[in-house]
């Protein structure tokens, strides 16, 4: 996303939180590098974790989850949380169990970190990088909540 130039097209996408995994410096690149790769006018498209939503209240409790099932003669369990710190970087631990039959208990972890922004963040940072944004909305479409929504849907178009 930061590096490669292909061609010009009217339309870029990045989805599933694909941008939070750059850090800030990186999502720049990556918003110029676009900015390269777009026609004129042409629209980028993308969402994000809404860092006020997860922020606010105890929605970040929400996003963790715990599940457990049986495959054949195994069975698996699921645990993740999530912390933020006060860069917006969530921070989200993942341990999972299995046991085939009455066996050894297996555990392993896993730690994945997002790069989380505000609207503002992200209106000021397209501004800044040759964009201008024509909307930010809920991924149901629904009109953005500064608090209550959850991923924020962002469409921007080339200056």
């Amino acid at each position: 996303m930061r590096k490669i130039k292909i061609g010009k097209f009217d339309a870029a996408i990045t989805i599933f939180n694909a941008i939070g995994h750059l850090t800030k410096k990186d999502f720049e690149k990556t918003m110029r590098n676009i900015h390269v790769n777009l026609n004129e006018g042409g629209i980028y498209i993308f969402d994000i974790l809404n860092l006020n939503y997860v922020k606010y209240s105890d929605n970040i409790v929400k996003m963790s989850y715990e599940w457990m099932k049986t495959q054949g003669d195994t069975k698996l369990r699921v645990v993740q949380h999530s912390i933020i710190d006060d860069r917006g970087i969530l921070i989200s631990y993942t341990h999972s169990y299995t046991q085939k039959n009455q066996g050894k208990l297996n555990m392993s972890k896993n730690i994945i970190t997002l790069q989380l922004y505000t609207a503002n963040e992200l209106k000021a940072m397209l501004i800044k990088n040759g964009f201008e944004v024509l909307e930010q909305i809920d991924m149901d479409e629904k009109k953005f909540s500064n608090m209550k929504t959850e991923r924020i849907l962002t469409i921007a178009r080339k200056k």
